[in-house]
């Protein structure tokens, strides 16, 4: 185990060291692992798989921004959850909460969904500033983290190579939508 991963083992986190960029904090292994995956499909590089499990609450979001925080090649943190069980609300106090503990750097996108998400969001707005940025959906969510924070001249090349075009963002967008169909998809390389 290198540093963060030890760090994170403290925390009783499940965390993989990569290489990146991007921060990556998701509730459930397969979403950390769709949050990946994303971030690299829009052109972004994850710096871990963090997996903070099924509660988002202050002391395991404070626990999981310590340990990204704490690697340098971070430069955003893309916070994805899916509220099921725990609700929309308190994912939002929960995160909000954890960054008034911890002094966090890097600017966030945070990305919400599920039961009560509507409510949630409406929390994180009111908190949003240009470190803390609230987007409903994943692929926003990672655009924003990619294009604002990781490389922002891209997304202005991109759109006048003509590469952002309908084409391109409804593709991205039913994979999303049907993040377990695009991982059938993409096995038997039906998305490429």
């Amino acid at each position: 185990r290198d540093e963060r991963e030890q760090a994170a083992h403290e925390k009783g986190l499940q965390y993989v060291g990569l290489d990146g960029e991007v921060g990556v904090i998701a509730n459930g292994a397969g979403l950390a692992m769709s949050t990946v995956d994303i971030v690299n499909q829009v052109g972004g590089s994850p710096a871990n798989f963090l997996d903070i499990g099924g509660g988002a609450n202050a002391e395991v979001m404070a626990g999981a921004l310590e340990v990204i925080n704490n690697d340098p090649k971070v430069k955003a943190i893309f916070i994805n959850i899916f509220g099921g069980i725990t609700k929309g609300g308190e994912v939002a106090n929960g995160s909000v909460t954890a960054l008034g503990r911890v002094r966090v750097d890097s600017p966030i996108v945070i990305r919400l969904d599920g039961t009560n998400a509507e409510e949630g969001r409406a929390i994180l707005a009111e908190h949003e500033s240009e470190k803390l940025i609230s987007k409903p959906t994943m692929l926003e969510a990672a655009r924003a983290v990619v294009d604002h924070f990781i490389d922002p001249g891209r997304a202005v090349a991109l759109l006048g190579a003509g590469k952002l075009g309908q084409v391109d963002i409804h593709r991205h967008a039913g994979i999303f939508e049907c993040q377990v169909s695009w991982l059938v998809f993409r096995m038997v390389g039906v998305a490429d």
